[in-house]
């Protein structure tokens, strides 16, 4: 089955209008062109009305440019479809993608019709910069995580589809499925001949994404910590724009980068957790940390049984005592960076739930579970026990793990930058010392 993402316009109606059967309609369509979603109820009778009239004549593809490209991409793919419209905030918008999922005359197609994106208007462009393109970014990624049936970063089975639809949106579009792996269709309203995009082989350029992906997050917290040469080329590509004096904004385009870079790449942020992962894995081995004189990494213990990797079912770091018993009280390491604990904190605990379900299936009893946090930010390390966010998110995560022995200890990870090399050396380069390990009390 192939997925498709279809931008939804308002072609239809203007079909409906030029078609001499709209008569009253017509006027109908008039009255709610631009209006807002969120005066529809100002509009019960006519939007009513209009949807009846336009349902009754709609009788093939031909009627709606976004049907009309389903049908030929379903006839050409041979396959069925998964259609997610993708509509604007509009009364149109959301009437348009109504009729169409609800259409009779489309087979072998099934209909999603998902949550209309707000302020997707270029008329209105500092909405439609800050928020709308940031909202259409969210909502793709979305659609592309809760796809259960594909392999990680395999999305050769989507399609974006730019034929109906608001064309302000399509450069954005295109770049997106460019990057992401994605084709692309468009049909023109006058030919019958389906123009497919390919996704070609282009990709972020790998040495300058290593160098500036890494102060992602500083740009985002803490501004004063990034080098000005790379605050400058995060600006010049426009993953961040100005918002006052030494102020930066992430932008639709960083978010895109963001996502891409930190799931896809071998320099994305899981590389720097997993180089966290090593480095205190030697720590610990040198300095008997918390009194176990053994350590492994990446243990696979809570797999057992299973075909596959389970939520939860690797444990990053595990000491113990016996090497013949390694399970017997050992101390439970899971290691995450702090603005992705910040960041999507329901995710993570959810993560750590599972893991504490594990634990009691295999009748592991941690002495310690501990939860280490990393960072680059000096003030983050410094402020730790006294933030109250941090506390209030940790609270919460003490709290459903139950009588779990929970640990939290911060880590400072510095990353110094020198001229002409890639911050990230200066990562791999150094080992962890006492002093850059903080424990936070509950």
């Amino acid at each position: 089955m192939k997925k498709v993402i279809t931008t939804v316009g308002t072609s239809i109606f203007e079909n409906f209008a030029r078609s001499g059967d709209a008569g009253s309609a017509v006027r109908k369509y008039h009255e709610l062109k631009d209006k807002r979603l969120s005066c529809k109820s100002d509009f019960t009778s006519e939007v009513n009305a209009l949807k009846q009239e336009v349902t009754a004549w709609l009788s093939k593809p031909e009627h709606s440019a976004e049907l009309q490209s389903l049908d030929q991409l379903r006839i050409e793919s041979n396959d069925q479809l998964e259609v997610y419209l993708i509509k604007t905030d509009t009364i149109l918008s959301e009437l348009a993608a109504e009729i169409i999922a609800e259409n009779k005359v489309l087979q072998q197609t099934k209909f999603r019709n998902i949550a209309p994106i707000a302020d997707l208007d270029v008329e209105h462009f500092s909405e439609f910069e800050d928020k709308g393109l940031n909202n259409l970014i969210d909502q793709l990624f979305s659609l592309i995580k809760h796809d259960a049936t594909h392999t990680p970063y395999d999305l050769s089975h989507w399609i974006i589809n730019i034929t109906g639809g608001y064309k302000g949106v399509i450069p954005f579009l295109t770049l997106f499925g460019q990057m992401n792996g994605i084709r692309m269709t468009y049909l023109h309203e006058k030919s019958k001949a389906l123009i497919i995009i390919p996704q070609q082989p282009i990709g972020y350029d790998f040495s300058l994404t290593e160098r500036l992906y890494l102060h992602f997050d500083n740009a985002r917290i803490d501004p004063g910590k990034v080098p000005d040469e790379e605050m400058e080329l995060l600006l010049k590509y426009g993953f961040f724009k100005t918002a006052g004096s030494k102020k930066y904004k992430e932008t639709s385009l960083g978010k895109m980068f963001r996502h891409i870079v930190g799931k896809t790449e071998v320099f994305a942020k899981n590389v720097t957790g997993h180089t966290v992962e090593l480095l205190m894995y030697e720590y610990c081995n040198e300095n008997k940390y918390r009194g176990f004189p053994h350590f492994r990494r990446g243990d696979e213990y809570l797999n057992r049984g299973s075909d596959r990797k389970l939520k939860g079912g690797e444990i990053d770091l595990l000491g113990y005592h016996n090497p013949a018993d390694p399970y017997s009280e050992p101390l439970v390491m899971e290691v995450k960076g702090l603005p992705s604990f910040l960041g999507e904190t329901p995710k993570i605990i959810n993560q750590l739930k599972e893991k504490k379900k594990l634990l009691e299936k295999h009748t592991v009893k941690p002495a310690v579970l501990e939860f280490l946090l990393y960072t680059s930010i000096q003030k983050n390390f410094d402020n730790a026990r006294n933030d109250s966010t941090l506390k209030a998110k940790l609270s919460e995560l003490k709290k459903e793990l139950g009588d779990l022995p929970l640990t939290v200890t911060m880590l400072y990870l510095p990353m110094d930058h020198r001229e002409g090399e890639n911050p990230f050396l200066s990562i791999i380069e150094k080992h962890i010392t006492q002093n850059q390990l903080k424990e936070i009390n509950l």
